[in-house]
C-alpha cells in the first residue's frame, strides 16, 4: 500500500508540473539529494531503529525534524523544492521495490542469519 501511494504521489506531481506554467527545469542535483536523504529513513524505519517504526510519537518527531532540516537547507525556489520531493518520491520507489518486492523486508533477523 505504501508503494502504491507513493507511485500515485509521484504521478499526481509530474502531472500537477506538466500542466502548470512552470518553466524552471528540474534539478538533477536536488533530485539526487531526495534519493539520498530517502534511503536512510527507509532504513531506519524498516528495522525499527530507536523505535521509529512501533512509535507514532518518535515516528512523528522524526518527520517534523527532518522536515525544519529541509527547510533550512532547501534554497526559496520551487524548482528544488520539486525536485527534491520528486527525489524523495523515487527513492522510497526503489527502496521499497527492492526491499519489500523483490527482496524481503529487512529485519535484524534477517541480518543475523
Amino acid at each position: 500500500m505504501e508503494l502504491l501511494g507513493s507511485v500515485a504521489s509521484l504521478l499526481a506531481i509530474l502531472l500537477f508540473r506538466r500542466r502548470s506554467d512552470e518553466s524552471e527545469p528540474l534539478s538533477r542535483r536536488w533530485m539526487i539529494a531526495g534519493v539520498v536523504s530517502m534511503i536512510p529513513y527507509q532504513w531506519a524505519y524498516d528495522r525499527d531503529w530507536h523505535s521509529l517504526k512501533s512509535s507514532t510519537r518518535r515516528r512523528g518527531i522524526a518527520t517534523m525534524g527532518w522536515s525544519a532540516i529541509q527547510q533550512f537547507i532547501l534554497p526559496e525556489n520551487e524548482s528544488v523544492k520539486y525536485s527534491f520531493s520528486i527525489g524523495m518520491l523515487a527513492g522510497g520507489i526503489v527502496y521499497r521495490l527492492w526491499y519489500g518486492v523483490l527482496q524481503p523486508l529487512p529485519t535484524i533477523d534477517n541480518e543475523i542469519k
